[in-house]
């Protein structure tokens, strides 16, 4: 960015990110608990907080300090005064900053709620599950890795294209990016690798090798050492040499390109030529002046209290949106934190500090005690013979699905407070049979709630209400077939 506009600071930009990076890990960890709808207003108003934010930064930055000068501009050209060129370069990373961290934060939430389901689920759906997860965090950082690498040899590489595009080099740019976003990338990899080798410890109780920590950390030195030396190496000659070569075609297909687009569009351009051309001076008959077409005058400018209502009621409106969307924001954080004392921005610095520590240390004491673990050789708790459907109950359920979970859960505790209780590791087709050798007359009922719930659990389409309603009248069934046979078996 500093060889194409040589005039616009940049430095600022990292922190920027690191910053807005840091705040949306902060309310994303204050926000899970909120319904959908609370959770997208916040969001709203916290771009529209970003979005002033950003500006007031930019123009502190590119020396915009006239307010007076600053609010006439943009009375005059709005837009184009609001979304100058620092705006702008301050803008796209830092909405980049934001969503890049909403993403992976839900994607690292939806990884952890995944992983607590082998408590009851089949270990291979889980595994599946958390791998296709995996495979989503991992394809975005790999393909933002390969971004980041072309961007450090395009800084790194002298371009010319003749009659197009010229930047000599200036200066040569840092590798430490790349660095840093390898050592992230191989971080995440080595956190969500050992997950699901943890989930698989936990659940089939296998051995665990002793030495396998110490060659955890040897391995991902080595794999981090050796790819931080090829970061910092790049762009090597080879690769300038692929550079040059690219943009050298680049530009023989730039030149063809043009020439066939000048083809296409001649026979156009001439017939324009021919029906909409016209002389610059009228003719004129010989022997008398030429006579000139009368001038209109101008429109005069509107009158002075139109322009001012409109300045008022477009910057009424523009102020009222700020206003409300930066109330909604920091209203909303401020409930999600504890109650402030007299020392309230102590309290919000402290905080901020905290936070800041716990993302640099949290990955760090992850290990510690993942490799403490190891080391005691603990044993996994037993599980529950009567596991916790938790993640799966909606204290309100607003559509067919959250209803036949709802149903499902009713009945495994109905049966389970009767002599029916589900065993540990138990799937659902499992307790399907149990449930049909207790009562083999409502065999296809059972059959049916077990396989309704699969469907509601794992797929993806919509279910109706009138499923919902045929299953809420089979468990009924089913729950008085259950009390009878234990009333029978009490007597």
């Amino acid at each position: 960015m500093n060889r194409i506009f040589p005039q616009t600071h940049f430095q600022h930009i990292p922190w920027l990110m690191v910053g807005i990076a840091l705040v949306t890990l902060f309310t994303q960890t204050r926000t899970r608990e909120m319904d959908t709808s609370e959770k997208n207003a916040f969001r709203i108003s916290e771009g529209i907080t970003y979005l002033v934010v950003l500006k007031a930064i930019s123009m502190i930055i590119s020396g915009q300090t006239d307010l007076v000068e600053i609010f006439h501009l943009w009375r005059l050209h709005f837009l184009e005064t609001l979304f100058d060129l620092p705006y702008i370069t301050s803008l796209l990373p830092g909405m980049i900053a934001w969503g890049y961290t909403l993403i992976y934060s839900d994607l690292f939430d939806e990884f952890e709620d995944r992983r607590k389901d082998f408590r009851w689920d089949e270990l291979g759906k889980v595994q599946n599950s958390l791998k296709s997860i995996r495979s989503k965090m991992v394809g975005g950082n790999v393909a933002l890795l390969i971004f980041l690498v072309f961007l450090l040899a395009f800084a790194n590489t002298p371009i010319d294209i003749p009659n197009v595009l010229s930047l000599p080099l200036t200066a040569k740019a840092s590798a430490a990016i790349v660095i840093l976003f390898t050592a992230f990338l191989l971080i995440q990899l080595a956190i969500t690798q050992l997950s699901l080798l943890r989930t698989y410890w936990e659940h089939d109780r296998s051995q665990i090798d002793v030495s396998i920590n110490r060659k955890w950390l040897i391995y991902s030195l080595i794999v981090m050492a050796t790819a931080g030396v090829i970061s910092f190496l790049l762009p090597t000659e080879y690769s300038r040499q692929f550079f040059t070569l690219f943009l050298w075609f680049s530009s023989i297909l730039f030149s063809f390109f043009s020439l066939f687009l000048y083809l296409l569009s001649y026979p156009f351009l001439l017939l324009f030529h021919f029906l909409f051309s016209q002389d610059e001076s009228p003719p004129t008959l010989p022997g008398l002046p030429s006579t000139q077409p009368p001038v209109t005058p101008e429109p005069g400018s509107m009158p002075l209290w139109f322009e001012i209502v409109k300045t008022i009621i477009l910057w009424g409106i523009i102020l009222g949106i700020v206003f409300l969307a930066g109330r909604r924001f920091f209203s909303t954080t401020s409930a999600l934190l504890p109650r402030a004392n007299r020392n309230f921005l102590f309290q919000k610095i402290r905080d901020f500090f905290k936070s800041l520590i716990n993302l640099f240390f949290g990955v760090k004491n992850l290990i510690q005690e993942q490799i403490t673990q190891l080391k005691l050789q603990i044993t996994p708790p037993r599980l529950s013979a009567k596991p916790s459907f938790r993640a799966l109950r909606s204290r309100h359920a607003h559509n067919a699905r959250e209803k036949i979970l709802n149903l499902y859960c009713d009945l495994v505790d109905f049966a389970g407070d009767h002599g029916l209780q589900r065993a540990a590791s138990q799937t659902p087709y499992q307790y399907h049979s149990l449930l049909s050798s207790a009562l083999p007359s409502l065999s296809s009922e059972i059959m049916d709630i077990t396989e309704i719930f699969v469907e509601a659990r794992y797929s993806l389409h919509t279910l109706d209400e009138s499923t919902a309603s045929r299953i809420a009248s089979e468990t009924l069934l089913v729950k008085k077939a259950i009390k009878h046979n234990a009333e029978e078996s009490a007597d």
